[in-house]
């Protein structure tokens, strides 16, 4: 990216976070991304507007998810493939359903093979509905869209998120287990106040994701990857890629011992509309990155670059 923080070795980075005006820092590289001009079209998206929760959430034709047609169904949904660190669409990160699209989310997660969608807005907020209920909180209780039966056959109840196994049937023997995590710490247009529960909630479903693929492996199934992990909000456009913004920040820094936020933002918002244009939420991804990476034991191999000298250089990379 021309001009802004964009990768960052260990020393560079724990220098920007310790410095005075990191958060000033921080916010000027978030304007120069979100002002990035980013070229794709919508033309699905026009023709099937009713299927959007929101009029200005849009969403690219380059990088939609393409269901399956159906008889008076189309292959429109409000939905983005988002490419991880480690692996292409490691993400699909879309809306929260609304009645009439409820059927479609099913339609999506059956036709990617889905194990794990992480939901990060809570079913209403401020008393209005921000998704619409697509699954029981109830143990042992089952809902019908269309074709599919969506029974929850488990709920764990935690303080910041809530884990439900569910078990969807498309009325043949075939049969689709789901992960659900819903974290409901987070105010809409607001940030976590506790950002180790945040994180951890992030380390905790990239750790499902692992077994649940080992698991994959163990009983023959063939795919080299994991399926996609579905990440939704209420718009899908704050919330959801702050999670995109922590995972992708934890595997580059396990893999490179560097940090580059900007240019990962960069790249989401290439894929998904208007992606996190709150400087708020931008900030908060640097401090769960922070988080992790303090809490992980780094062997710098080179001298680390003294404070007073990187953090001249960051400034005089966002100017």
């Amino acid at each position: 990216m021309d001009r802004t923080i964009d990768e960052l070795k260990y020393a560079d980075f724990m220098a920007l976070m310790e410095c005075s005006d990191c958060e000033v820092l921080i916010g000027e590289e978030h304007q120069k991304v979100i002002s990035e001009k980013i070229q794709g079209t919508y033309e699905a998206e026009k023709a099937n507007r009713n299927l959007n929760r929101y009029a200005n959430a849009v969403c690219f034709d380059h990088s939609r998810v393409i269901l399956p047609t159906e008889r008076n169904r189309g292959n429109y949904i409000n939905a983005n493939y988002v490419d991880g660190f480690e692996r292409s669409k490691k993400f699909i990160c879309g809306q929260a359903p609304t009645r009439r699209t409820c059927y479609d989310f099913y339609r999506m997660l059956w036709m990617e093979h889905v194990q794990i969608v992480v939901m990060l807005c809570k079913k209403k907020e401020n008393g209005r509905e921000k998704c619409h209920p697509y699954w029981s909180d109830v143990e042992q209780s089952s809902m019908r869209f269309g074709k599919f039966r969506v029974t929850t056959t488990s709920v764990t109840r935690l303080p910041h998120y809530v884990k439900s196994t569910i078990v969807l049937t498309d009325g043949t023997e075939a049969t689709q287990t789901v992960t659900h995590y819903n974290f409901i710490a987070w105010p809409d247009h607001d940030v976590p106040k506790n950002t180790s529960e945040f994180l951890n909630f992030v380390l905790e479903v990239r750790q499902c994701q692992k077994e649940l693929h080992a698991e994959s492996l163990q009983i023959g199934h063939q795919r080299s990857q994991p399926p996609p992990i579905v990440v939704h909000c209420n718009a899908g456009l704050g919330r959801t890629p702050c999670f995109c913004v922590v995972d992708i920040s934890i595997s580059r820094f396990d893999e490179t011992k560097t940090v580059s936020i900007g240019s990962i933002v960069s790249s989401i918002r290439q894929a998904r509309f208007q992606s996190l244009f709150d400087p708020f939420q931008y900030l908060f991804c640097y401090k769960a990155v922070k988080m992790y990476i303090e809490s992980t034991p780094v062997k710098v191999a080179t001298r680390a670059t003294p404070i007073q000298q990187a953090v001249s250089f960051l400034r005089n990379l966002v100017r």
